[in-house]
């Protein structure tokens, strides 16, 4: 398992669509005219970001893909970008 970050409020609702079929709600990969979704290593990456950006109102999700396999290294960031559409899990209790 990977991570990315996500806005709460969008991710828990996206959640509450997919219930049903959880495996469906997918963190978008690479296509002909979008880089993929950022991915972290670890959950201490995200985390990093989250602190180094103050973000708030925004979660770490888990992402079922290969680091090796499913990413590539971004151009521009120090983050990979998601080459495949991977199913996204919680990882977190709310707050």
């Amino acid at each position: 398992m990977i991570y990315s970050i996500g806005l709460k409020n969008y991710y828990e609702q996206r959640f509450l669509e997919f219930k049903d079929n959880p495996c469906d709600f997918k963190k978008m990969g690479k296509t002909d005219d979008y880089i993929g979704g950022s991915v972290f290593q670890t959950k201490e990456l995200a985390e990093k970001f989250l602190i180094e950006n103050v973000i708030e109102d925004f979660g770490i999700y888990g992402v079922l893909a290969d680091w090796d396999k499913d990413t590539e290294e971004s151009n521009c960031h120090w983050w990979n970008n998601l080459l495949i559409d991977a199913q996204l899990i919680r990882i977190e209790e709310e707050k």
